[in-house]
């Protein structure tokens, strides 16, 4: 009799049942699991003629650019005239710019004709030389001078000449305003909170003629109209 456990004969017959071992599928060094399919010649044709050439895209560039000098011209010669414009389209004018930068408004906030002064009949070139005689000629007394910027209010100022009473409004300038005071000149948003203490103005002169580089103008400034009603009831003079 055998020790060994596997000898063991004890009349059963035990059979083993093993899976069958799978047949192997090859796969060629060229060939994928996933079939690449490749576009037909008519979709390549149809491809290539959708993309834009670079002489597409340099003649639309070319559309977008004159575009938008042309628009520009528009928007520099249509700013030149409204300081033309009689004291009616005035208050038209400045009521629509109310409206764009003061969506709380209503028509009892409107520009009214007398508003304004009729500058129309001026018909000397509004530039720096002529400054100092428009001035002469439409000053209502203490008058506030607004423009777009620092250096622009630098050469209204030097156009007034030394004689000419007139005062700065920003750092480093002078900010009381004396009794012979006759000019006080600043950006909008310097004079909106400035104090002219007991001193009464009398009316305001809009530089609207000098636009910058990006062709902005001081009625381009959204807080504009805010001043302009602050000051309800002076007279309004466009430059």
């Amino acid at each position: 009799m055998s020790n060994n456990p596997d000898d063991l004969d004890d009349g059963l017959d035990y059979q083993v049942d093993s899976e069958p071992e799978a047949e192997g599928v090859e796969i060629k060094e060229d060939e994928s699991e996933d079939e690449i399919v490749k576009p037909s010649k008519k979709e390549e044709t149809e491809s290539k003629e959708n993309q834009p050439t670079g002489k597409k895209r340099r003649k639309t560039d070319d559309k977008y650019k004159e575009k938008k000098r042309v628009k520009m011209e528009q928007d520099i010669n249509t700013k030149k005239k409204i300081p033309q414009l009689n004291s009616t389209d005035l208050a038209h004018h400045f009521s629509q710019l109310l409206i764009k930068f003061n969506k709380d408004s209503t028509h009892l906030d409107y520009f009214k004709k007398s508003d304004f002064v009729d500058g129309s009949n001026y018909k000397e070139t509004r530039n720096l030389d002529n400054f100092k005689d428009f001035t002469d000629k439409y000053n209502k007394g203490l008058t506030i001078i607004l423009s777009i910027s620092r250096v622009r209010i630098g050469d209204l100022y030097k156009a007034l000449g030394p004689k000419s009473k007139a005062m700065k409004v920003g750092k480093g300038y002078e900010s009381k305003v004396r009794d012979d005071t006759k000019y006080v000149l600043g950006t909008v948003e310097k004079m909106l909170n400035f104090d002219f203490g007991s001193h009464e103005v009398k009316s305001l002169i809009l530089d609207t003629t000098y636009q910058d580089q990006k062709s902005h103008s001081i009625l381009d400034e959204p807080k504009l109209t805010t001043l302009l009603k602050k000051y309800e009831g002076k007279k309004i003079i466009l430059y």
